[in-house]
């Protein structure tokens, strides 16, 4: 029998089988490809999410205050746009005084194993209604005072529309503050572009129908921010508990940090105006518009700076939290870097197109040449922004007094460098003292945090000096005991 039939049926010849030829390896299909792009675009916008949107919504509130400014100046006189000037500049102080008595320390505080957060909000909801009334009643009886004698009606129109603006304001500021403390910046953004569309639209009503003034455009901005104000505050009435019998301890424990906060706030003010002070008193008004003139063009990174601080002091605070010291000096290592590498590359461009851009803003001529000044000053601003990540730091461990030591150190050394250096350089010798003030705040900043901050090898406490539990790696083992 055939040895390829079966049953006496015929087989077919079997088929050589080939050998294997190597094959290029296959690449990437186009789905799979871009699948993989769309994850890397989600992990980066998980991880600078908070970022960015920190930095649109300081880009929308900066703007509309400028846009602001420009629409009272365009359709009012130069004395009602200085009335306006005025009033905006005690509207600030005052939702200042809030940021320092109240919504830095609820920021810091509310992870702190004391009540319900719903009550830490509570409390520091009833806190910010107590400074609204008074916000309201101390520019009424200045506004009655003026009235009984005989001030100038604008001026009093004007410290009206304050006294009714004010509490609004703040109920505004509460909001956005809350959202950072949440770190729940796309509410934040959502309250504050509906705060700059009604605003913008009110103004530009006043102005084309001839009513722009100091106060009417006050009561544009009350309106403003009275409506959003009162729908983020009904929308969100659940995460407020307030208990009558909880009210004093919250105002004394809000109080034993927020005082300190407002005295850093004072020095900080102090550091950042006295260059002006100086320079009108020895070298009169021409130096000082020239030198406000340069920092203008430096503060162009200001809203980076804020936008990142809105989301930098609540993470620290959630740092410390959850995992104790080594998280937080790995968020302040990361905050520094950000900040540090940022901050650079704008100080590059000032110095290769600074005082190009001074030349397109300002055409006087006295205003040329001080490309010098303005590499100063932008460095000046690099070591503010340097000292951040441990401002924060300190903040969360709840070290006010050495923040207020080291802001107090800068502030002394710039008042007494630019006194000296002024007189033996003039203008630049003033940003050189301003600029030695900065790096000498920033560095006390970082030595106070390295020095409270514990060892990595020091035996702890089950309970951090700042009242949260140590974590695992921080507490010590039973044998250590």
């Amino acid at each position: 029998m055939d040895r390829n039939s079966k049953c006496g049926v015929p087989m077919a010849a079997a088929a050589p089988v080939p050998s294997p030829v190597p094959s290029a390896r296959p690449g990437p299909m186009p789905g799979q490809t871009k699948w993989w792009s769309v994850a890397v675009l989600r992990i980066a916008w998980q991880k600078w999410r908070t970022h960015a949107l920190g930095l649109a919504d300081q880009a929308v509130v900066s703007g509309v205050s400028f846009a602001t400014t420009v629409l009272v100046g365009h359709w009012t006189s130069p004395r009602e746009l200085g009335l306006y000037a005025i009033g905006i500049s005690i509207l600030i102080s005052i939702v200042a005084i809030q940021d320092s008595l109240i919504a830095l320390p609820y920021t810091i505080q509310r992870h702190l194993p004391r009540g319900t957060p719903t009550e830490h909000a509570g409390g520091s909801l009833v806190q910010s209604g107590l400074l609204s009334a008074l916000g309201l009643i101390v520019p009424s009886g200045t506004a009655l005072a003026l009235s009984v004698y005989g001030a100038a009606p604008e001026l009093v129109a004007m410290t009206w529309a304050l006294a009714i603006v004010t509490p609004f304001a703040l109920l505004r500021d509460f909001g956005r503050r809350y959202s950072f403390a949440h770190l729940q910046m796309n509410r934040a953004l959502i309250l504050d572009v509906a705060v700059a569309a009604i605003q913008l639209v009110a103004l530009c009503w006043l102005g084309w129908t001839g009513r722009m003034s100091s106060a009417s455009a006050y009561i544009a901005i009350g309106i403003a921010c009275a409506l959003p104000g009162s729908v983020w505050l009904c929308l969100n009435r659940s995460n407020f508990v307030i208990r009558t019998n909880q009210l004093s301890a919250a105002i004394t424990h809000g109080w034993d940090l927020g005082k300190w906060l407002f005295a850093i706030q004072i020095t900080i003010c102090v550091q950042a105006s006295i260059p002006y002070w100086l320079l009108a008193l020895i070298a009169g008004p021409t130096a000082t518009g020239i030198y406000a003139a340069c920092m203008s063009i430096v503060l162009f990174a200001n809203p980076f700076i804020i936008g990142i601080g809105n989301t930098l002091a609540p993470k620290a605070a959630l740092a410390l939290s959850e995992g104790g010291h080594p998280r937080l000096c790995r968020e302040a290592a990361q905050d520094l870097l950000l900040l540090g590498g940022a901050m650079m590359l704008f100080c590059l461009a000032i110095f290769f197109l600074g005082d190009d851009v001074m030349r397109l803003l300002y055409s006087n001529e006295e205003y040329a040449d001080h490309a010098h000044t303005l590499f100063v000053l932008a460095l000046a601003l690099l070591a503010s922004a340097l000292g951040m990540p441990a401002t924060n730091a300190l903040l969360a461990m709840e070290r006010p007094q050495a923040l207020l030591g080291a802001s107090s150190l800068g502030a002394g050394v710039t008042v007494a460098l630019v006194w000296y250096l002024m007189i033996e350089g003039g203008l630049p010798g003033a940003a050189y003292g301003f600029l030695t003030g900065s790096v000498t705040g920033s560095l006390g900043r970082w030595i106070a945090f390295l020095i409270f901050v514990p060892r990595r090898n020091a035996c702890r406490d089950d309970v951090h000096q700042s009242g949260f539990p140590a974590t695992e790696a921080e507490r010590p083992a039973d044998h250590h005991l």
